[in-house]
Parts: C-alpha cells; sequence; structure tokens
C-alpha cells in the first residue's frame, strides 16, 4: 500500500470520444497526472515544483496583461520529475491506444523522459492494445 507521505499515485483513463476530446490529448493526460502528482489530498497545499511554477506563470500574465500559459507536454514532464525527485511515484494509465495517434509519441516520450530522468522510482503501468508505435516503444525502455 502507498503511504501518503512517501509515494504519489495517479490515473487516467484515455479515451477518442468527440465528447471529451481532452481525453486523448497527451498534454491532457499529463497535465492530469501532473495534478494529482502534486498533492496528496485537497486538504492539503500544492508540492513546491508545481506552486512555484503557478507563481511564475502567474506574475508573467500580470505583467503582460495576459492570461497563465497553460503548461505543455514538457513543462509536465519537467514538473512530474520534479515531484518524483524525493518521493517515489506510480502512474496508472488505462487504454493508452485510445490517444490521439498522431500525438501519441509525445506522450511515450514524456513517459520515456520520466522514467530515465527521476531520481526516484517510477512505475507506470499502461493497459493498451498492441498498436506497433507503443509495442516497440515499451520494448525500447524495457530494454
Amino acid at each position: 500500500m502507498l503511504n501518503a507521505d512517501s509515494a504519489s499515485a495517479a490515473f487516467f483513463y484515455c479515451a477518442r470520444s468527440t465528447a471529451e476530446p481532452a481525453r486523448a490529448r497527451p498534454v491532457e493526460v499529463l497535465c492530469a497526472l501532473l495534478r494529482q502528482l502534486c498533492t496528496s489530498n485537497p486538504d492539503q497545499p500544492v508540492k513546491n515544483p508545481v506552486a512555484r511554477e503557478y507563481e511564475a506563470r502567474k506574475k508573467k500574465a500580470e505583467e503582460d496583461c495576459s492570461t497563465i500559459k497553460r503548461l505543455t507536454v514538457e513543462d509536465c514532464t519537467r514538473l512530474i520529475v520534479e515531484l518524483t525527485k524525493d518521493h517515489p511515484a506510480t502512474i496508472i494509465l488505462d487504454a493508452l491506444d485510445e490517444c490521439d495517434e498522431g500525438t501519441r509519441p509525445e506522450l511515450l516520450e514524456a513517459f520515456d523522459s520520466i522514467i530515465s530522468k527521476s531520481a526516484n522510482v517510477v512505475k507506470i503501468f499502461v493497459s493498451s492494445r498492441d498498436d506497433i508505435d507503443i509495442v516497440s516503444t515499451f520494448c525500447h525502455i524495457s530494454s
């Protein structure tokens, strides 16, 4: 069992649906995972790397009289790596094959980067059909 003080967990279910197109976009997947990893429960504050990122983006938006810039795949990846520096994490992704085929490589590259750059253990459990890009990526990562 995961100890809330030492380990984090996040879950996302991908879906290719016109009703919820965001569920098939890598940036939305990573933002949802990051959101879950940045706090253990709703009563606790957001962890420092994410809080600092928000404050910096908020300050920049105020200076520019603009809106706060949305996180990119790269931003989310970097922040997840930062969050896992001190604590292990488990990421569960259901139906990876439902992620948009054109942008799915971004998500696969992000997972590869998270696994290779994290200073702590990060376990990523994925369910998917055997799409060739997914199979070849995970064969590469595990070798």
